[in-house]
């Protein structure tokens, strides 16, 4: 991971380790300089990289939001984040600070929970993510996907016959019920009998 690497010079052993069981804003407190704006620099386990800008409190701490990053980036299959403070986002020199006494580089944050408007393809390392995830994994994934991320939708769908007498649009995840067919028979030109069955159903009548 880049975060223990020469990409950002930072030791892991360095880092305030911390574990995530919601999706609301971390504060972290510190001993920073009230007003001082930095680069918050987010990295996760392929690399990628997410840069916002933070301002230091006047308590002298600074939140990770979830909100600053992009959609559903954080969530239980994620792995470990690592979040660095810079002066600069070009040159990536961290910034030391001090957590109960004890001084760090960065923020390492694993999520237990998928934080929805906010589980995470990234965008340039698709394969390799679905390479690392099992099959329970995306099974879950796959069954929940509407209910980790409601804007995910699929589009409407369209019922008709041949002919396109009949059409019916029906909104994704919909269900479309049939209503009952009526058959009247007619001898000689004059209605005989009616017989009503379930649509789309192969139906033999004995004409007496």
């Amino acid at each position: 991971m880049s975060f223990c690497d020469e990409d950002v010079a930072v030791n892991c052993d360095e880092c305030y380790e911390l574990s995530a069981s919601d999706c609301l804003p971390i504060t972290i407190a510190t001993s920073l300089t009230p007003t001082t704006v930095y680069w918050l620099i987010c990295t996760d386990k392929f690399d990628n990289r997410y840069d916002v800008q933070v301002t230091i409190d006047a308590n002298g701490d600074f939140t990770i939001d979830p909100d600053d990053f992009p959609s559903q980036l954080f969530n239980k299959y994620a792995g470990k984040f690592t979040f660095v403070l810079s002066v600069s986002s070009v040159t990536v020199t961290p910034v030391q600070f001090s957590v109960s006494g004890a001084t760090y580089s960065c923020v390492i944050v694993e999520w237990s929970v998928n934080c929805c408007n906010n589980t995470y393809v990234p965008p340039t390392a698709c394969e390799t993510f679905i390479d690392g995830l099992s099959t329970d994994e995306l099974d879950c994934i796959c069954a929940n996907v509407t209910e980790l991320c409601p804007s995910i939708t699929c589009d409407p769908a369209t019922v008709r016959n041949t002919d396109s007498t009949y059409s019916v649009t029906v909104a994704s995840g919909g269900t479309l019920i049939l209503a009952d067919t009526t058959f009247n028979f007619y001898v000689n030109g004059v209605l005989d009998q009616t017989a009503t069955v379930a649509s789309m159903v192969n139906q033999t009548f004995n004409i007496q």
